[in-house]
């Protein structure tokens, strides 16, 4: 089943009959299960590795299933496994709720679907987009004034849960 199809799928009701039956990882790409920097007790809502690089980018957080709370430790990582370079949020006395922001947009009709997590540090812009249909990514940016970074996942990525918590999360 595409992610397409799983999104129609919530949208039609079916939520909590696939939330029951799908496990965390289990529709990665290919069956495959992607690296990940998320502890075994958190649910991996995003997770792949960086296209020519040892690096990966998760986001982790509590179950939404299990009475999500937006406020909760949810936690974008990004490095490698044995040196998690950035973790956001990272200062002290900030709600995830107040940190992350959920996009679901279906802008080329049903063609096109982009679902991007977004979070900014200072004037540092940051996000975890998944767009399938025409101009296919799924991956990483980062905008820091005038100069964007784009990386894309190598590969298998994780994000079936991904927008389950989009829609959970404040709009931008």
């Amino acid at each position: 089943m595409t992610y397409r199809e799983r999104a129609r799928y919530r949208y039609a009701g079916y939520a909590a009959a696939i939330a029951i039956c799908v496990t965390p990882l289990h529709n990665v790409e290919a069956g495959a299960i992607a690296p990940s920097l998320c502890a075994a007790d958190e649910v991996t809502y995003f997770s792949c590795q960086i296209k020519r690089s040892k690096k990966v980018a998760s986001l982790c957080g509590p179950s939404i299933i299990r009475g999500f709370d937006p406020g909760a430790e949810l936690e974008y990582r990004y490095g490698r496994p044995s040196s998690i370079e950035l973790r956001l949020p990272s200062f002290e006395g900030t709600r995830p709720v107040d940190f992350f922001r959920g996009e679901h947009l279906n802008p080329h009709g049903e063609s096109t679907v982009v679902d991007s997590v977004l979070f900014s540090v200072g004037d540092v812009s940051y996000g975890i987009t998944v767009r399938e249909g025409r101009n296919k990514f799924i991956g990483v940016w980062k905008v820091e004034g005038k100069k964007y970074e784009e990386r894309s996942c190598a590969g298998k990525a994780a994000f079936d849960n991904l927008l389950d918590l989009i829609l959970k999360l404040p709009t931008r």
